[in-house]
């Protein structure tokens, strides 16, 4: 029998998300110190810095972002509700079932 660890799931998807922020940040900065030092318009800082993250692979090795590819195929943003509208919707519920 097979059983889908969520928690282990999620927890991999947050290292990698954070991971590769933290990396796409690192590479901004380095990238608008050289752009910086030479002069450039904020258009091409924009431009330089978007060809440096993708040269780097966007952050992450290939390996790391295909397993992040893979991982968030089976993941799916939702809102949640807040605790006021549960609570109300459950009480109208209890109500209307008296």
């Amino acid at each position: 029998m097979l059983k889908v660890n969520e928690e282990k799931i999620l927890q991999d998807i947050d290292i990698l998300r954070n991971k590769k922020s933290e990396n796409l940040a690192k590479i901004e900065a380095d990238v608008k110190t050289v752009a910086i030092s030479r002069n450039y318009d904020e258009d091409k800082m924009a431009k330089l810095i978007a060809y440096a993250q993708e040269l780097e692979g966007n952050g992450l090795s290939n390996e790391d972002n295909a397993k992040l590819v893979i991982l968030e195929n089976y993941i799916e943003e939702v809102t949640e509700q807040p605790i006021d509208e549960v609570v109300t919707d459950s009480v109208v519920a209890e109500i209307t079932n008296l």
